[in-house]
């Protein structure tokens, strides 16, 4: 006679599972069954994880159709899905759904008009903070080469961040939302929290350079990019807020806002218009930063300015603003998942 029996003990009881038995089956035990049968005692809990995939272009399409694919890298594997690979697609709301046990994952999402993004992806307890069943995924629209675009989202507090783009010719904020000389546009100012905020900023040419030079700014070729917080609600440092750099050839910078500091302007880093270099400045400081800008060449008075000086905001606001619509997109979604979801 043969039998294998499984027995374990919790809190002083003891228990037993009968796995096989020759008397009862009248044959000798096969490996594969026994490891079969012990995979199916296995209590192993599936979840239902939703991404919301949203598109950094204020008038551009939801993405809808998007495919997902996680590749199971690590996880509780009862139905030996390592190293296999779960598919959804997006729904009109720029929803996909999967369910998936514990682990680590590899996401892939594609689409012909955005950029492939591939990003990790970990589900674990939520005492470690990895409990994440909403993940909010910002996709981008293919770039053709010559333009930068610059992207700020991140939680639902505080309601208002702004995202302020200085060029070498002025400075590109919801109060002013062109830059012509600069070729800098800021799409939606959002304030009602999660965002996105977008700008785009063509590179420079050779003869914008020659330009610059002419009247005495041949060091001015950087686009420095800082987030202020303007409503009163909630924290800069707790805001969860992000910041993307977007080419041509993909996300080339990316960087989350420091946890410490005290203040309402995060200074965040400066992009070369000639070569997309990024300069990395990265703190949360009370005073608003200030670059040197060669303000009033369209008129044929440029003077050197400081971008957060009395001159150039008596310039500015003396202009009519740019009148740009504002699109409010998924942002329903995101309100209903408020307290579920990180960005």
């Amino acid at each position: 006679a043969c039998e294998v029996t499984l027995s374990w003990q919790h809190l002083s009881h003891v228990y037993h599972v009968r796995v096989h038995s020759k008397v009862a089956s009248r044959r000798w035990p096969s490996i594969d069954a026994i490891a079969a049968d012990l995979h199916g005692m296995l209590p192993v809990q599936y979840h239902e994880i939703r991404f919301l995939l949203q598109n950094t272009d204020s008038n551009g399409v939801i993405p809808q159709g998007v495919k997902l694919s996680l590749k199971v890298v690590q996880a509780l594997d009862p139905l030996k899905l390592l190293g296999k690979t779960i598919e959804g697609y997006s729904d009109a709301d720029g929803l996909v759904s999967v369910s998936i046990p514990a682990g680590s994952y590899a996401a892939t999402l594609q689409h012909d008009l955005f950029e492939t993004e591939n990003l990790p992806y970990e589900l674990g307890p939520p005492e470690q903070g990895l409990y994440e069943p909403f993940k909010r995924v910002m996709l981008f629209s293919k770039m053709e080469r010559g333009s930068v675009k610059v992207v700020l989202y991140w939680d639902s507090q505080p309601k208002d961040l702004d995202l302020y783009v200085v060029t070498p010719f002025s400075k590109v904020f919801h109060g002013r939302r062109v830059d012509n000389l600069g070729r800098c546009v800021l799409e939606d100012d959002i304030r009602v929290g999660f965002g996105p905020e977008t700008a785009t900023i063509d590179l420079m040419s050779d003869d914008d350079y020659a330009l610059l030079l002419a009247q005495g700014g041949g060091g001015l070729t950087q686009a420095h990019v800082y987030v202020h917080q303007h409503s009163t609600d909630g924290s800069l440092a707790g805001s969860k807020a992000v910041l993307q750099v977007i080419t041509d050839e993909g996300v080339i910078h990316k960087t989350h806002v420091p946890s410490r500091g005290i203040g309402n302007f995060w200074d965040a880093f400066s992009i070369d218009l000639r070569d997309c270099e990024i300069t990395v400045r990265e703190k949360i400081t009370p005073a608003e930063p200030s670059f040197e800008v060669l303000y009033g060449l369209e008129d044929g008075s440029p003077q050197l300015l400081m971008s957060c000086s009395k001159e150039l905001g008596n310039a500015i606001y003396a202009s009519k603003p740019d009148d740009l619509s504002s699109q409010e997109k998924s942002r329903s979604v995101l309100a209903a998942h408020e307290g579920f979801m990180s960005v």
